[in-house]
C-alpha cells in the first residue's frame, strides 16, 4: 500500500507525458513532495532523475 502523499503525487504526474511510475517514485523518495518537486532547479533534478527527464518536468512546473 502506498502512503498518500505518493498516491496524490502519482496522480498529479499523470499529467506529465514521459515520466513513469520510477521517476515518480524517485522523485518523492528523494524530496518528499510536489511542492519540493517544483522548488528544484533543472539542475538538481537532473542529478536524480537525468537531463531528458528533468527537462520534461521543470518545463511543466514552469510553464507561463
Amino acid at each position: 500500500m502506498y502512503p498518500d502523499i505518493l498516491i496524490k503525487t502519482i496522480e498529479y504526474f499523470k499529467k506529465f507525458n514521459g515520466i513513469g511510475e520510477k521517476t515518480k517514485d524517485t522523485l518523492i523518495k528523494k524530496f518528499k513532495s510536489v511542492k519540493r518537486i517544483k522548488e528544484q532547479t533543472e539542475e538538481e533534478l537532473a542529478e536524480v532523475i537525468g537531463k531528458a527527464k528533468a527537462k520534461i518536468i521543470f518545463d511543466n512546473f514552469h510553464q507561463d
